[in-house]
């Protein structure tokens, strides 16, 4: 939380509709990271009807162009704001106070 909330990542949020608990999670240098457990948000959430591209659907897709962009989420970039309906939905609580993410998450 440290670092998050003077980034502009997450904001403080009172009485919030949703609540998230906080998991840690032991990744494979052995370091732990903490993550929000959103499996109960999931299985309410709307399924897109849209699938994953192939590779050939995603090449075909770029010709005529002249510029290319890709998001690394290995990076974890927070760089795409959330839509204001749905930062209440990523709420979670730690050590008695309540935060919401204010953009996207990506974890590698």
């Amino acid at each position: 939380m440290d670092k998050l909330l003077p980034a502009g990542f997450i904001k403080e949020v009172m009485y919030p509709a949703w609540l998230k608990k906080l998991i840690m999670v032991k990744k494979s240098n052995n370091k732990w990271q903490i993550c929000v457990d959103f499996i109960d948000l999931n299985k309410i959430c709307l399924k897109d009807s849209y699938h994953f591209a192939n590779i050939n659907q995603l090449v075909d897709s770029t010709a005529g162009f002249e510029y290319l962009t890709f998001l690394d989420s290995n990076f974890r970039y927070h760089q795409i704001p959330m839509h204001p309906d749905d930062k209440e939905k990523t709420t979670f609580i730690t050590e008695g106070r309540t935060f919401c993410y204010k953009v996207i998450l990506f974890w590698a």
